[in-house]
């Protein structure tokens, strides 16, 4: 499966993985230009979000707000398949003080909580937390023009995103805890029409670990699989962008710019 719209030369894949790089933010340029994955580390260091947000201070700041948040499998982190057909996920509406204490007990029992808030657009739901988050970090600027789903907030504790692919760029900026990111070039789609865990598919792919204070620059139309470990409150921000010209063919629709992708394995699933 292909992501929609991306130019031809972007398939050409390495015959094997490359790292992905550490990189300051005069190099990152060169990066979004050849599509190609970045780690900022301590990029947002001194982000607003990565000194205030805890549990704690983001039940404070939201009382009385209430979340639509992902039902999770607490024994394998992957969201709970869901009741309805053609939905992806099995969603429940809570407080966000309910959300926040759901995972300070995840983070007790060091196990992982039955709930992700993910995709939270910070502007529509949680205003305050999008205060916190201006003015954007620096490198965003750099990766293009943000769009209007930006900033999206994502809180959990050993929570699994299966494997996907987004058609816009995304700066993935982790405030709290940490993040695993495994990541497969476009090209390599056809060696992901299986299980990605293993075979072929994890030869292919980079893993990337990401701390409090990281950025990472993820290209459109890459594949990746995020994961947080267990007993630990994972708080990250995704800035997504329109990728800039002649990255995607010519007839390209702007409608398309928030489509994803889904692999077979992932169960259609997405984040």
């Amino acid at each position: 499966m292909r992501c929609v719209g991306l130019a031809a030369p972007f398939f050409e894949a390495p015959v094997t993985p490359q790292a992905v790089p550490d990189v300051s933010l005069e190099e990152l340029p060169a990066y979004v230009r050849a599509n190609s994955p970045a780690i900022l580390r301590g990029h947002v260091d001194g982000w607003a979000p990565c000194s205030l947000w805890s549990t704690d201070y983001i039940a404070a700041e939201c009382t009385g707000q209430s979340v639509r948040v992902r039902l999770m499998d607490t024994i394998t982190g992957l969201p709970v398949s869901p009741r309805l057909p053609g939905e992806k996920y099995e969603w429940l509406t809570v407080t966000v003080s309910t959300a926040m204490a759901t995972l300070q007990d995840a983070v007790r029992t060091g196990g992982r909580s039955g709930m992700y808030a993910a995709q939270l657009q910070l502007r529509h739901v949680m205003p305050d937390l999008a205060r916190d988050a201006r003015p954007p970090p620096a490198a965003i600027t750099v990766v293009g023009s943000v769009s209007r789903t930006s900033p999206a907030a994502y809180f959990g504790v050993g929570s699994r995103t299966p494997l996907h692919w987004d058609a816009p760029e995304n700066l993935l900026c982790v405030v709290r805890g940490r993040k695993e990111v495994t990541l497969w070039h476009p090209g390599h789609g056809d060696a992901l029409q299986g299980a990605p865990g293993g075979g072929r598919a994890a030869m292919l792919g980079s893993g990337v670990v990401l701390s409090a204070g990281d950025a990472l620059y993820v290209p459109s139309c890459w594949w990746h699989e995020v994961s947080s470990p267990c007993g630990e409150v994972c708080m990250s921000v995704s800035y997504w962008a329109e990728p800039p010209p002649g990255k995607h063919k010519e007839d390209y629709s702007a409608d398309e710019i928030g489509c994803k992708g889904h692999g077979p394995a992932a169960g259609g699933a997405a984040g």
